[in-house]
């Protein structure tokens, strides 16, 4: 078998586009040999034949990193094709507008920001959204979904070189698709301080003003009823969308509303999901980290000084959350009544 004529250094092993391609005199027919991929968007790979047989995959593109809170770039690189996976966006960028930016479900994965299922597997298919001022050719590339919108400046920032909507900005962009309840578990991300040890953060990427603010600005977008009564229900202190769901679903119930990570005494280096400390009711959700057997232990820990402290300590998980919580919702009204609360 023939082998393939070698390609410029600047193109080895990289993703670069057509144009790319066009720039440096390759034929149509070199980009067909069998150590070239196409992987959409007007792109292609180059895997020297001596390198495996991977290709980029554009959902692993979008791994969550960190950056700060004006998008400024501290990034930890994912494992695996890191490279590839950052130009495979870089060369996507060199075929958009100067007006696009990386939007909606991109932006919420490359922030790490919580997508409901339904969304997640349309970025796990390799879809790549972005927004744009205008119409261009680009808009049917292939894996490519276009929104039309004009952001101020305010509302973009740079990552790595490459435009994608802020945080705030991110929740207007999926106002139209979320719910309610999906909008206040975005909004408790985005105004939740970071744990010290487990996140690079320090400072939230929202506060809950500045997301009124940009929700005020977007009046006439679809969703904004929902994203206002969102705005009531947000809350610092849940560190992810169960817990979210949990606290509404409680509050669904008629219940007072809990609050967010309890303490079982002043000065303890425990804390609890959500409870009512007047009368040492604590509730936790345990997700899927919690069979860890380290983790295990550290939850039987964390349950002992708040037992220890004369708390009940009351247990859900994402069997109860999948029927709404009907058992913690009984439980949490029977102890809430038992205490006089209601």
């Amino acid at each position: 078998m023939k082998t393939p004529a070698p390609l410029p250094p600047q193109l080895h092993g990289r993703v670069f586009s057509s144009a790319q391609a066009r720039e440096f005199g390759i034929p149509p027919k070199r980009l067909r040999a069998r150590d070239i991929r196409s992987i959409g968007w007007g792109l292609h790979q180059h895997v020297p034949l001596t390198a495996g047989s991977h290709s980029p995959d554009a959902g692993a593109l979008l791994t969550p990193f960190y950056s700060g809170p004006n998008l400024e770039t501290h990034y930890s690189p994912p494992p695996g094709l890191t490279h590839d996976r950052l130009a495979l966006l870089t060369a996507l960028r060199s075929q958009l507008d100067d007006g696009a930016r990386f939007s909606h479900g991109t932006a919420a994965q490359r922030l790490g920001l919580p997508l409901p299922p339904r969304l997640q597997r349309r970025v796990k298919a390799g879809e790549i959204e972005i927004s744009r001022p205008r119409m261009t050719s680009a808009e049917r590339l292939r894996g490519l979904r276009c929104h039309r919108a004009t952001p101020g400046i305010e509302e973009t920032g740079s990552v790595l070189g490459l435009p994608i909507s802020r945080p705030g900005r991110v929740l207007i962009d999926l106002m139209p698709q979320l719910r309610r309840n999906e909008l206040v578990a975005l909004g408790d991300q985005l105004i939740r301080t970071p744990q010290q040890g487990l996140s690079l953060r320090t400072q939230p990427w929202e506060s809950i003003e500045s997301l009124t603010a940009v929700v005020r600005r977007h009046p006439s977008t679809d969703g904004i009823v929902a994203a206002r009564e969102a705005l009531d229900l947000i809350r610092d202190g849940a560190d992810s969308p169960p817990e979210t769901a949990l606290r509404l679903a409680l509050l669904d119930e008629g219940l007072p509303e809990p609050q967010l990570q309890l303490a079982p005494s002043p000065g303890s280096p425990w804390s609890g999901d959500m409870g009512w400390e007047q009368i040492k009711l604590v509730i936790q959700y345990e997700g899927a980290h919690h069979f860890d057997a380290t983790q295990q232990a550290s939850d039987g820990q964390r349950d002992h000084a708040f037992r220890r402290d004369e708390w009940t300590v009351l247990h859900t998980n994402a069997v109860d959350q999948r029927q709404g919580f009907p058992l913690i919702r009984r439980r949490a009204r029977f102890e809430l009544g038992q205490a006089g609360l209601l």
